[in-house]
């Protein structure tokens, strides 16, 4: 009933623009005919579109109840279990007799085996060591070779000397008085201070030769030195060195000559360390000093040997 009504209403609601267009003008069955065909065709199609709408499953209302909080069953009691048991269990004894021997069987070897693991303690005792390993242990630790100390050192120097010829100048002739001088001695005492690739000393040194025509030259020299050392080897040292200082001269002839001059050496030697505190220099030196109004400079050439003690 409810759908034939609604066809009904769909009906009047399509043929009421017709009807009211047909009033103004002409009216044709063939027109009519077309119109009503389509609204079948559009009644049909109306018709089913309301079908599957009636058709459809009616939905489902949502749920909002709050959900009650699980209630726990309460667990009961356990048993008291008591502390001391109610008996001591009786060993079992087994006569030695009816015990058989047990054969032991020899494990295969492992990778454990092969490897030693330096962290576990040797219950093996020490080898005694030979006498060839204790020759080699002193060899390779007890160092035959000086070792060298830094510090102060005190040592003498003795030598000869060559010096060149010279003059002696005489202020009342107002003329100067050659000479021819011979080999000389010098000898000497120094101290100074080792810091491994350079030396500083102090030295005092005594200078003496003869010239021809009666000349006797002597020289007290006090000198302050610096060297430079480079190592050669174990035991040798190659150096170099300039000392400046202060020469009081005494020349003796026919009158005494004399006066204190500036001096001055240049010195190049080497080295030999003979034990821990011992060593041995060879040293050769050209020693200056400028003249005087009663001298001419004095110059000479000296090869010392000088041994040092370490303080």
């Amino acid at each position: 009933m409810d759908r034939f009504v609604i066809m009904l209403l769909f009906s009047v609601t399509l043929l009421l623009p017709t009807l009211l267009c047909g009033q103004g003008g002409s009216f044709s069955k063939e027109a009519f005919q077309s119109r009503l065909a389509a609204i079948k065709s559009k009644s049909q199609q109306h018709e089913g579109r309301v079908r599957d709408l009636l058709a459809q499953p009616a939905l489902q209302g949502t749920n909002f109840d709050i959900l009650a909080a699980p209630k726990w069953n309460e667990v009961e009691s356990l048993p008291s279990v008591d502390a001391e048991p109610s008996f001591i269990p009786v060993p079992e004894y087994y006569d030695a007799e009816e015990i058989e021997e047990v054969k032991e069987v020899s494990r295969p070897p492992s990778a454990e085996d092969l490897v030693v693991d330096p962290n576990l303690p040797t219950t093996s005792e020490p080898e005694e060591p030979s006498e060839d390993l204790d020759e080699a242990y002193s060899a390779l630790y007890d160092s035959k070779v000086p070792v060298r100390h830094l510090g102060y050192y005190f040592g003498a120097l003795l030598g000869f000397s060559i010096p060149e010829d010279g003059a002696l100048r005489d202020q009342v002739a107002a003329n100067k008085i050659p000479y021819e001088s011979d080999l000389g001695f010098l000898m000497g005492l120094h101290l100074g201070k080792d810091f491994g690739s350079s030396r500083v000393e102090a030295e005092y040194n005594y200078l003496n030769f003869d010239g021809s025509g009666g000349v006797e030259v002597s020289s007290h020299n006090m000198m302050l030195r610096l060297m430079l050392e480079h190592e050669v080897g174990d035991r040798f040292d190659l150096r170099t060195g300039l000392g400046m200082g202060i020469g009081f001269l005494n020349f003796e002839h026919d009158q005494d000559y004399g006066g204190t001059s500036f001096a001055y050496d240049f010195l190049v030697g080497m080295g030999y360390r003979v034990a821990e505190n011992w060593s041995l220099q060879v040293d050769y030196r050209y020693f200056l000093t400028a003249a005087n109004d009663e001298y001419d400079r004095l110059k000479s050439h000296m090869i010392l040997l000088s041994a040092d003690f370490d303080l």
